[in-house]
């Protein structure tokens, strides 16, 4: 994979300092140098790793779906869910002081949930406004699904059964990476972004 990312490296700085095609020449050139330009564009969009964020402003549920900037879409969890193939937008996106290159830890956004269109809690599924088209009244408890980063990384005391009753030992926290919750659909939240392909 390395190789031949280096050969196609070789020929975008080959094609990048290629002129611009003058009349002279012939119309098959032309089409070849077309074909690679948009080989050369689809090799970079390959090995740029695409960037998310959650947006700085909140949104109520039937908005979510129009909180991304142009060029990024409303994400569903399973397109960021692994977080070390993407790169996150500092620029768009929240930050927080220890954040660095990174997404913010225990910041809640909207998230597509890749599920049916449903306003209420059933179960174990998540909600989603309605797919993300309302928010009703409160009382009617509509709900959609947040995601963050979890925040949790102490390790917790735990009563050692070897020991007095006193005694406690650190268990060691597990890392997850995302936790979910419920949110009213009335609910002003930031909204998880990516970029489109």
């Amino acid at each position: 994979m390395a190789k031949e990312l280096s050969w196609r490296a070789l020929l975008i700085v080959a094609i990048v300092g290629l002129p611009e095609p003058t009349l002279a020449q012939s119309q098959g050139a032309i089409e070849l140098l077309q074909q690679l330009r948009a080989e050369v564009a689809q090799v970079r969009n390959e090995v740029q790793p695409r960037r998310f964020y959650v947006t700085q402003d909140a949104f109520r549920g039937e908005h979510a779906l129009n909180a991304c900037t142009a060029g990024f879409h409303m994400a569903s969890l399973w397109e960021i869910f692994d977080v070390t193939t993407l790169k996150y937008d500092t620029q768009l996106g929240r930050t927080l002081p220890d954040s660095g290159e990174g997404p913010p830890a225990g910041q809640r956004g909207w998230i597509r949930t890749g599920g049916g269109s449903t306003p209420f809690v059933f179960g174990t599924r998540p909600a989603n406004c309605a797919a993300w088209t309302t928010d009703l009244d409160p009382g009617l408890m509509a709900a959609g699904t947040t995601v963050a980063l979890t925040d949790t990384w102490f390790p917790s005391l735990i009563h050692d059964s070897e020991s007095p009753p006193t005694l406690y030992r650190l268990d060691p926290a597990e890392i997850h990476p995302w936790v979910a919750h419920l949110n009213s659909c009335t609910s002003a939240v930031p909204v998880w972004c990516v970029q489109d392909r």
